[in-house]
C-alpha cells in the first residue's frame, strides 16, 4: 500500500522543491537580503518543506546557481553546435537567453556566493571561455570589431542581458522583443541608419 502512496508524495515534493527555487528567483532578485522564511512564504508553503529541500540559504542559492548554469547550457549549446557564423550564434543566442534572462541576471546579482564552490566556478569559466571564443570568431569573420577589447564586448553583452531582463520583467517588452533590442544595440549601436 505504501507503494502506491509515494509516487503522490514524491510528486508533492517535486512540486514543492520547483515552488520553492522558483520563489527563491523571483525574491532574491528584488530583495537579495530574502531570508528563507520570506522565501517559504513566497512559494507558498511551511518553513518545515523548505528545510527538508535546502539546510541553508547558501544551499538554497547554490542550488538556484547551478540550476541557472545548467538552464543557460542548455538553451545556449544547441545554437553553438549548430555551425552558424559568430554573429548568427550571437543573435540567436541573445533572443534564446531572454527566455530565462532572470536566471542570467540572477547569477550576475548573486555570483559572490560561486567564487567559493569549485563546480559552479568551472561551469561558468567554461561558459565564459566559450563566448570569449566566439567573439574572436567573430573578429576573424569580420562580423566584430577587432579594435574592441574581448572583455568590453562580454560586458556590454552581460549589460544587454540585465537590460532585456529588465524590460520583459517590468513588461514593457516580449522576451523575443528583447532579444531583438538587444541584437540590433549590439551590432548596430543605437544610431540611425
Amino acid at each position: 500500500m505504501s507503494h502506491k502512496i509515494k509516487p503522490a508524495t514524491d510528486l508533492r515534493a517535486s512540486r514543492s522543491r520547483r515552488a520553492l527555487l522558483d520563489a527563491a528567483i523571483e525574491l532574491l532578485l528584488v530583495n537579495p537580503s530574502a531570508s528563507l522564511s520570506d522565501i517559504a512564504q513566497h512559494a507558498g508553503v511551511g518553513r518545515a518543506t523548505l528545510y527538508r529541500h535546502f539546510e541553508s540559504r547558501e544551499a538554497l542559492i547554490r542550488e538556484l546557481a547551478l540550476e541557472s548554469l545548467t538552464m543557460t547550457d542548455a538553451i545556449l549549446r544547441p545554437i553553438g553546435d549548430a555551425g552558424l557564423s559568430a554573429r548568427e550564434t550571437l543573435e540567436q543566442g541573445l533572443t534564446a537567453i531572454m527566455q530565462v534572462a532572470d536566471r542570467f541576471h540572477f547569477l550576475l546579482f548573486l555570483w559572490y556566493f560561486g567564487d567559493d564552490d569549485p563546480e559552479l566556478e568551472t561551469i561558468y569559466n567554461r561558459q565564459l571561455k566559450d563566448v570569449y571564443r566566439l567573439i574572436e570568431r567573430g573578429k576573424q569573420e569580420h562580423s566584430i570589431d577587432s579594435s574592441l577589447s574581448s572583455e568590453w564586448i562580454v560586458s556590454l553583452i552581460d549589460s544587454l542581458v540585465y537590460a532585456g531582463w529588465w524590460a520583459v520583467q517590468s513588461g514593457d517588452l516580449t522576451a523575443e522583443q528583447a532579444g531583438r533590442h538587444a541584437t540590433q544595440s549590439l551590432f548596430n549601436g543605437i544610431a540611425a541608419g
